[in-house]
């Protein structure tokens, strides 16, 4: 899983998510901290100076830096921002 904020990817590193299961993926930021959970579990954490928030396009299944990449196959069942 990758989240780009402003042309830098950050990744959630973690276990294979492609095995036929659900899983639940959380990507929280409180202040400069950017944590990311798979399955309630930490995989990877560090510091941006980055919004979340901002002007730039949303892009859930796709790599948004990256116009040729293809898109996620598979059921996404719940988002929130």
């Amino acid at each position: 899983m990758i989240l780009n904020l402003q042309g830098i990817n950050y990744t959630a590193n973690g276990p294979n998510l492609l095995d036929n299961n659900c899983h639940h993926i959380a990507v929280v930021r409180q202040g400069s901290a950017l944590r990311f959970y798979i399955d309630g579990v930490l995989t990877n954490q560090t510091t941006t100076a980055y919004s979340i928030v901002g002007g730039g396009d949303v892009r859930i299944g796709h790599d948004a830096g990256n116009p040729n990449a293809t898109y996620f196959k598979g059921e996404i069942g719940e988002i929130r921002f």
